[in-house]
């Protein structure tokens, strides 16, 4: 069963336990929230998809929310049709990461996607497509070594698996353009082990003047803006994602079987984020 975007999901993420104390309180709390975030929104759209499983779920969410894709064909030729490959994108919105999931299962089903576990209260009947990162424990060892396990089950099993690399949603610069932070290394760690080509991806989309300006505001502004993307999701509706793919940069452009340094495998991170926002033409 799809399972709703409710308070008490957001809850798990966000550092509100102390409401567990102060239960009248509760109630008022929950449901101002709830409308600000437009969860109930968000939960209409998750209960007219909830029949489907998979992939198809995630086809009825985007169908539902009107997203629409344009991917010139020459682009869309450079999606490997079969083999293991690790796919590296941008991330400038939360709803783009499913849009991106969703586009590339019409080429292949045998796809994984690696996002924040926090995504699971929309995404809840795909869990089995979906290899989730935890949203404030991820340095905990155990949690680490178990994402890398699926991540390079996948790909042995000749799989496409999905990541957004910056690990957080794009920032909006000085300039006014929207770029990711620096790129992390572990998709470039997951395809050098398993020694699987990196397509870089680019898909355009921008979240509100809103959440950057709250996002910007330190510490308690990363918290209230991420439990914003929810109501960011729904901006999004009828919008239409221009999304691109990169030449293909095979396993031995990544130097797999070397021994590199950290500066070095930064600089083959660094390497595929140009390359997906040159696709931007950013």
């Amino acid at each position: 069963m799809a399972r709703l975007v409710t308070m008490a999901n957001i809850r798990r993420h966000l550092p509100l336990g102390w409401l567990d104390r102060v239960p009248a309180i509760q109630g008022p709390i929950n449901a101002t929230l709830g409308a600000l975030l437009g969860l109930h929104h968000i939960d209409r759209h998750i209960c007219r998809a909830a029949h489907e499983r998979g992939f198809d779920f995630v086809a009825g969410l985007m169908d539902d929310l009107e997203i629409r894709y344009d991917c010139p064909p020459e682009y869309r030729a450079r999606v490997p049709a079969t083999g293991r490959v690790v796919v590296t994108s941008n991330h400038p919105t939360g709803i783009t990461e499913l849009a991106l999931f969703h586009y590339l299962s019409t080429i292949r089903q045998d796809l994984r996607i690696v996002i924040n576990e926090s995504l699971l209260d929309i995404a809840s009947n795909a869990q089995e497509q979906v290899i989730p990162l935890p949203v404030f424990n991820r340095r905990d060892p155990a949690v680490q070594a178990e994402v890398r396990r699926r991540i390079r089950q996948a790909l042995e099993a000749e799989m496409m698996v999905l990541f957004f690399p910056s690990g957080v949603i794009s920032n909006r610069l000085a300039s006014g353009a929207i770029e990711d932070p620096e790129w992390k290394k572990g998709a470039f760690h997951a395809a050098r082990d398993t020694q699987s080509p990196v397509l870089p991806a680019y898909v355009g989309a921008r979240n509100s003047w809103l959440f950057y300006r709250v996002r910007s505001l330190g510490q308690p502004g990363e918290l209230l803006s991420w439990a914003l993307l929810f109501r960011e999701y729904l901006r999004h509706r009828g919008r239409t994602y221009p999304i691109r793919f990169g030449e293909l940069l095979p396993a031995a452009a990544l130097r797999c079987g070397e021994q590199l340094s950290s500066a070095e495998l930064g600089a083959l991170a660094a390497m595929a984020r140009h390359r997906a926002y040159v696709l931007g033409g950013v």
